[in-house]
Parts: structure tokens; sequence; C-alpha cells
């Protein structure tokens, strides 16, 4: 699945979070209860990306039920 990520600008974690939201709407929301936060677009990609980390099926799965998904990935598991 096609997906657009962003990252939240104000975070000083090791690990960035991440917002997913699937890219096959026409106008990508941010949805309402997260908008108050900082949120700079990053990259479209597919969720099966080592970037996103985690796995693919469970991502899907919630896109599809949440219309989003948020996440840290484990920069030691997920970068080569």
């Amino acid at each position: 699945m096609q997906v657009n990520v962003f990252v939240l600008k104000a975070s000083n974690d090791c690990r960035p979070t991440l917002l997913l939201i699937p890219d096959n709407r026409p106008n990508v929301v941010i949805p309402k209860h997260l908008q108050p936060w900082n949120w700079e677009y990053f990259l479209t990609t597919v969720s099966a990306d080592t970037l996103i980390g985690g796995s693919t099926f469970l991502v899907d799965e919630l896109l599809l039920r949440d219309g989003f998904v948020m996440t840290q990935p484990d920069p030691y598991t997920n970068w080569h």
C-alpha cells in the first residue's frame, strides 16, 4: 500500500515518530486529533519499506482500520 510519511518535528527522541497516512485519498488529511502537533511531510513510499519497520501486514491492517498509523522505527533493526 502506498503511504505518505510525516515526521514529528518536535521530537527529540533518538527514534523519530512517524505518521503514516494512505496515499489513496484525493486529499491527504492528518487526523484532527493529531493536527495540533508539528508534522512535516517526509516522503511517499510503500508500507513494506524498511524505514517504517514492523509487520507490513499489521501496518496495512491498521491503515485500513484507523486510516493512519503512528510508529517509532528501531534504528538498530531497520537501518542496514
